[in-house]
Order: structure tokens, then sequence, then C-alpha cells
């Protein structure tokens, strides 16, 4: 029918091939191949899925005829949007802490990313990387095993608190070591009436499920504890 494939992914043979990807304050650097051409260009996403992502759409574009260095210039402009991805700064009375809204959805794929990059962003001395996680949906018979299995990746990541709700989510929480535990409800509501409690001074949440388990709940109730503004990590290691 003259239809044309093309490929991408992180191995040799794709028409589009991610060689790194490197996460920094409010964004990230690519290296890649697009049909031999090497590139290297910046992203406005620290997400570590947005390296295959930005190969997408730039082979997408290729083949409508957009210039490649007007598709450069559109990703490195492309900030999060609510729900996936946007980083806000939020000045609660507590202290000031960053909040990564990654409410809208969720599935095991995206939870590891997820994880993968809160994992490397910087956080000042004595100040922790946190995930609020409610429910992934539709998963079937699997879904016990596929909540459970979400505790290799974050300790993987080295995440330091995981707070939870739902049932599927009480899986993961019951297997989780007692040092990493944080708080666990039966419903997002419910979490979400403890956002006060959730995170402190210097801290990095990242709140993250399916859009019918309502982590959007616990996110604008993080939201809402003070003055935002959007805002990148706040500098230094631990």
């Amino acid at each position: 029918v003259g239809a044309r494939l093309a490929t991408f992914g992180s191995d040799a043979g794709h028409d589009a091939r991610l060689l790194d990807f490197q996460p920094f304050e409010g964004g990230a650097r690519v290296k890649a191949e697009l049909y031999g051409k090497a590139l290297d260009y910046e992203l406005a996403q620290s997400g570590f899925h947005w390296g295959l992502n930005s190969l997408c759409v730039l082979l997408m574009l290729e083949a409508l005829d957009v210039p490649l260095d007007t598709g450069l210039e559109a990703l490195a402009q492309f900030r999060p949007l609510a729900g996936r991805g946007e980083t806000t700064a939020v000045r609660a009375p507590g202290g000031a802490f960053t909040l990564i809204d990654e409410s809208y959805n969720a599935n095991p794929l995206s939870m590891a990313a997820g994880f993968r990059s809160l994992g490397v962003k910087p956080v000042t001395a004595g100040a922790r990387r946190i995930v609020v996680l409610t429910d992934m949906l539709e998963l079937g018979e699997q879904s016990r095993a596929l909540h459970e299995g979400l505790a290799a990746p974050i300790e993987a990541a080295g995440l330091d608190l995981v707070h939870a709700a739902g049932p599927e989510m009480k899986r993961l929480y019951d297997v989780l070591p007692a040092a990493r535990r944080g708080e666990w409800r039966e419903t997002a509501a419910e979490l979400a009436a403890d956002a006060a409690t959730l995170a402190g001074a210097g801290d990095i949440i990242m709140v993250k499920g399916s859009n019918g388990s309502k982590a959007s709940l616990v996110a604008k109730a993080l939201a809402a504890l003070g003055a935002s503004s959007s805002s990148d990590t706040p500098r230094g290691e631990r």
C-alpha cells in the first residue's frame, strides 16, 4: 500500500536510536541518531521515557516534511502538563517542597520510569524523595503481582518513603521495608485529607496513579498547602 515503516528505540538497527539521556534541573540532554545523523538536543522534560518519546515525535515530523530544527525547537519548549509531570514549588507553612504531579495515568512501566526519574533528582541534605501512589486500574488477574512488583523499582531508585492509597496499593505497601512505609489510606480522598503530613521542607514528592483511582485529589491537596509557583527541583545533593 506504499506505507513506510519507521522504528525507534535504544538498540542498533532503529531509524531513530536513543544513545544517551541525561536529566538535569528542569529538563534533559539527549544524544541520539536519526537515520544515521547524530543529534544532541535538550528537552524541557526530565522523565527518562521522554528520550524515546522525543524520537517518536521526530520521526512523525520527518514523515510530514517538517524541518528537523523546527521539531527540535518545539521539543525544547514543550513543558510538562498538569497530571503528566508538572513540577511546582509548594511553599507550605512547614517548609517549601517540590511537587511532581503525575496523577493522570499509571501502569507498571510508567511507574518504573517515574521512580527512576525521581531517584536521580538532587535533594538537599536531610530531605527525601517521596512517592504517593494510588491504585493502577484494569490490570485483571495480574493486579496483585504487578502492584507488589513495584517494590523492586522503588528499591532500585533508592526512594526514601512511599505513601499509598487504595486496596491494590495496600499489597505493595505490605511488602515494603518498614523504614520505607509512609501513610496508607483506603482511598485517595482520605490520604488527601492528611496532605500536610506527607512532605516536609526540601522534600521532592511525586504523586502517581490511575486517573480513576483519584490520585489527582492528593496532588491538588498538596499544592493547596501553600502559595505555589512553577519551579525546578531544589538545588543541592545529599
